[in-house]
This record gives structure tokens, C-alpha cells and sequence, in this order.
């Protein structure tokens, strides 16, 4: 397809890992889970993403996401895990004009 598999799956990673974050007692141990799904994603990804500000700033956020499950900080997951949804949608965007530019 036109978008790789791994944004989604970056996505969801980041869904879910919001989800567990926005539960009466946060869900650390998925919170956990769900990041380790956004690195493993992110990491394979990585090579095929445009400009180095975007996966600067994607790093920057799985690797917060990684540290506010582990570190059970709702702050630092609260900002890593939107920025990680905000950068997956761009990544979505950037993908597809990608494969529009190539049909033209």
C-alpha cells in the first residue's frame, strides 16, 4: 500500500498506550507493552521517514514513552504519547504525498 503497515501500527501503539494512560489507575504494565510495540514499529520505520526534525522529534517521543510507563511519570507519557500520535499522522500525510508524487 501506499502507507507503510508500521504507521498504523505506530498508531495504534499510541492509542492504546493513551488509552491505558487515561484509566482510573493507569495501566503501567500495557502502558509498557504498547511502547515497546511503538519502538519496535518506529525502529523499522525509521529509515523510510523524510527530514531529520520529524524523526528527531519521533525518537524523542517513543523514548518518552518508554520512560513515562517505566518510570509510571503521567506527565512525560501524557506529552511523549501525543506527540507520537501528532507524528504519526504526519508520517501518514508524508507517506502519502510521497505516492502521489511518484503517479504524477
Amino acid at each position: 500500500g501506499i502507507v507503510p503497515k508500521a504507521v498504523p501500527l505506530l498508531d495504534y501503539a499510541g492509542l492504546r498506550y493513551r488509552d491505558d494512560l487515561h484509566a482510573a489507575i493507569p495501566h503501567w504494565w500495557d502502558m509498557k507493552q504498547a511502547a515497546h510495540l511503538a519502538r519496535a514499529r518506529w525502529d523499522g520505520l525509521a529509515p523510510r521517514v523524510d527530514g531529520a526534525d520529524l524523526r528527531f522529534r519521533m525518537e524523542e517521543a517513543v523514548n518518552g514513552m518508554q520512560v513515562g510507563a517505566r518510570e509510571h511519570d503521567v506527565t512525560m507519557a501524557r506529552r511523549s504519547v501525543g506527540l507520537e500520535r501528532h507524528l504519526a499522522s504526519d508520517m501518514k500525510r508524508q507517506f502519502q504525498i510521497r505516492a502521489l508524487r511518484a503517479m504524477s
